[in-house]
């Protein structure tokens, strides 16, 4: 896997616009979030609960499981990358 592929937008928009001769031009515009950011949140979203109720339970360092959390989800963010690339 590239950087290319983990910097893809989430959410690409494509506008219409008109160039100097008055021919329509369509231009891509990108808003936000790259793809791996996005993939990345929504592995956070599944892990999350379960983690943070762990950790509270034994009563570890709230900001060390945050940036655990914060690790396995762009793992997993790229991984689903990588997998997705495939035939």
């Amino acid at each position: 896997m590239n950087t290319e592929d983990t910097q893809k937008p989430a959410f690409p928009c494509d506008w219409i616009c008109a160039d100097s001769m008055g021919q329509q031009v369509v231009r891509e515009q990108h808003f936000g979030l790259t793809i791996r950011d996005y993939f990345a949140a929504k592995a956070m979203n599944g892990m999350i609960c379960q983690i943070f109720s762990e950790a509270a339970k034994s009563r570890k360092d709230p900001d060390e499981v945050a940036k655990v959390l914060a690790h396995a989800s762009y793992r997993m963010a790229d991984a689903m990358i990588k997998e997705g690339g495939k035939p």
